[in-house]
């Protein structure tokens, strides 16, 4: 199927000034038609505005998420496989301070009670994990390996 910049914009959520400059950059290239000079896009357009998306929402900037879309198809799905490990593990470090928050909350209730090290646990990985990220943060946390 093919999308005009509108319709292609309204669908991804997006402005067609983004389309537009995403095609400037050499990001997303529109397809032309040759009567009009108007933009269009094919399937394959629209698989590779998903990956960009995907790309911006994991903070990359713009140059380093050409580059990741100038790779083989390979690498990009290990970039992004590896993105979602990222994510995967944000969910569960989320899930572990929720349920020792939701104890905490218990037991302020006296409903439950918590060990003095079960009181600590989380929040101790909450520093490390901090810690851990601006020492990546300075070292440029946005670099993504490619091969």
């Amino acid at each position: 199927m093919s999308y005009s910049i509108n319709e292609l914009a309204k669908l991804a959520g997006i402005s067609t000034r983004t389309l537009r400059y995403y095609d400037k950059q050499g990001l997303l290239k529109a397809r032309r038609n040759s009567e009009n000079n108007y933009r269009y896009y094919e399937e394959s357009e629209v698989d590779q505005l998903q990956k960009i998306l995907f790309l911006k929402l994991f903070d990359l900037p713009l140059e380093q998420i050409k580059q990741v879309m100038q790779t083989s198809t390979e690498t990009q799905y290990q970039v992004l496989r590896s993105q979602r490990s990222k994510l995967v593990a944000e969910q569960k470090h989320l899930d572990d301070l929720i349920r020792n928050l939701d104890k905490t909350l218990a037991t302020m209730k006296g409903e439950a009670q918590m060990t003095d090290t079960e009181k600590f646990a989380t929040l101790k990985k909450e520093m490390i994990n901090k810690n851990e990220k601006n020492t990546v943060g300075k070292l440029g946390k946005n670099m993504v390996t490619l091969k």
